[in-house]
């Protein structure tokens, strides 16, 4: 790696990150919707390579990345929408010159 810094113009990297994550929502619609209660679920996969090219020669590889995603996720507000203005309620002075 340090022969690829000392030759800066001659190296080369290369990085990689595909991915295909797909979300797809479940539960109430009405409930979804208006921001009282939100189920998602994740899945997919993501990959993320490293390559370092010094002189046409490859000289480091680096690989990660998760073959299988798959998350649940619940986010539930008891007041729905009211519960994101409590932001411009708290700090009217903040507001006020807007």
């Amino acid at each position: 790696m340090r022969e690829c810094i000392a030759a800066k113009e001659k190296s080369f990297a290369y990085l990689v990150e595909p991915q295909d994550i797909r979300d797809k929502r479940h539960d109430n619609l009405f409930l979804d919707i208006f921001g009282f209660k939100r189920q998602t679920h994740e899945s997919g996969w993501r990959f993320k390579g490293l390559i370092l090219i010094n002189e046409d020669l490859v000289v480091y590889k680096l690989s990660s990345g998760e073959p299988r995603v798959a998350r649940e996720e619940n986010k539930t507000k008891p007041l729905g929408p009211l519960q994101e203005l409590d932001s411009v309620i708290a700090h009217p002075a903040i507001n006020a010159n807007y």
